[in-house]
């Protein structure tokens, strides 16, 4: 229970103390690197949340570094975090959704890049996705853009979930309820080659 409602903070979670889950919306595109993709604006939100945690707390605690999981299913993301926040915080664990396997941390924050695409490639991946959304023990924060995700049935129903419980916050959204009557299309395309050759790498 300690662990559970560890997040109960009102300036951290300011429109629902009782869900222990952030939804970050950003609209900034993701842009190609190399073969894989990263997203400028989800790494800068991204340190933003990680700076409030660590400088401030949660409800007047102390976060360790080691406490703080960060996961991105893209290369070029995960590298531009590294870049950006490990030598700073050496203890913080950042990694791809398999390095995360079985494993857990008090705070997981997930950058999901893709953004303003046709296609979703592998963030229709099932199993890797509740991977993801399971490492959390007290707090899990996703920053995203909702508008491009929710056009899989899979992320509009969780997004959705978001919703109702006023998890969402940053940019505008419009809910699409309808998304999940797209997806019938989005199946027929064809995964992409980059997602093929950085398909949640260790």
């Amino acid at each position: 229970e300690e662990i559970i409602n560890f997040s109960k903070d009102p300036e951290l979670l300011i429109f629902n103390v009782h869900f222990p889950i952030i939804f970050h919306t950003t609209e900034s595109p993701s842009k190609e690197v190399g073969t894989s993709l990263k997203n400028d604006a989800e790494c800068a939100v991204l340190g933003y949340y990680l700076n409030a945690i660590l400088r401030r707390g949660i409800n007047g605690n102390r976060v360790e570094p080691k406490e703080i999981g960060i996961i991105s299913p893209y290369r070029g993301q995960r590298d531009l975090i590294l870049e950006s926040y490990h030598q700073a915080n050496p203890e913080i664990e950042i990694g791809t959704v398999d390095a995360f396997q079985g494993r857990e941390k008090k705070i997981i924050i997930l950058s999901c890049v893709r953004s303003q695409t046709k296609h979703l490639g592998f963030l229709r991946n099932e199993k890797r996705l509740n991977v993801a959304l399971t490492r959390a023990k007290a707090l899990l924060i996703i920053i995203g853009n909702a508008e491009t995700l929710q056009k899989c049935s899979m992320w509009n129903k969780f997004i959705t979930y978001c919703h109702q419980n006023r998890g969402i916050v940053g940019d505008f959204l419009s809910v699409n309820y309808d998304a999940a009557h797209d997806e019938a299309k989005a199946e027929k395309e064809e995964i992409p080659s980059d997602e093929k050759e950085d398909e949640y790498d260790g």
